[in-house]
């Protein structure tokens, strides 16, 4: 078979595992892309509402740390202010939802969703099941310190670069509009990213 045709032809078949969306014609692809935007932009505002404690329509740096020190709180069960080992939850997935304070989970769920069944080839699995996280990985990643513990600070730094990188007028407060601004971001850089990992599979 002809290389091009080949690769077309793969393309295609992912295309439709991917979206579930075999048989349907390109208006209805496009209709389909259309009601998923349309259900995560109202997701977003939902999310968005949650974490404007005061209702006026921002979220300051101090309403997006009360959602991280809620979250560090459910996980540090004796209240010392430090997440030991013991304490990391088995289901490191929900770790790294309250790590981020939630503000892309759904978008990058999806997305993550996506990619893992595009993922078809046998050793890319294998490949990727290796570098499945661990509770010692995630200590090791976020302990700067060095005294095997996580502490507030360093649970909170992912949120607080994410937090930093939505606001783009840097006035302190992010704004429904920088929100999905700073997802649309996070989309393109992900595609990215998975465009080459999948390049380095072929």
């Amino acid at each position: 078979m002809n290389k091009k045709i080949k690769t077309l032809t793969v393309g295609v078949i992912l295309s439709v595992s991917v979206t579930g969306l075999s048989g349907l014609t390109a208006d209805d692809h496009k209709m389909k892309r259309k009601e998923m935007r349309k259900k995560m932009l109202e997701h977003i505002e939902t999310s968005f509402a949650k974490r404007d404690l005061n209702g006026d329509g921002s979220i300051s740096h101090a309403e997006m740390m009360e959602q991280v020190s809620h979250n560090f709180s459910k996980i540090d069960v004796n209240k010392d202010g430090k997440i030991v080992l013991e304490e990391l939850p088995q289901d490191l997935s929900k770790l790294r939802q309250m790590i981020g304070a939630g503000e892309m989970n759904p978008l990058r769920k999806r997305l993550q969703a996506k990619r893992e069944e595009m993922q078809h080839e046998k050793q890319h699995a294998e490949k990727k099941l290796k570098k499945k996280p661990t509770r010692m990985g995630m200590i090791a990643r976020m302990d700067r310190d060095g005294d095997e513990a996580i502490s507030l600070e360093e649970f909170s730094k992912r949120a607080v670069k994410r937090f930093k990188r939505a606001d783009r007028n840097g006035d302190g407060l992010v704004s429904l509009k920088e929100t999905k601004k700073a997802l649309k971001k996070g989309v393109k850089t992900m595609r990215k990213k998975n465009k080459k990992k999948r390049a380095r599979s072929e």
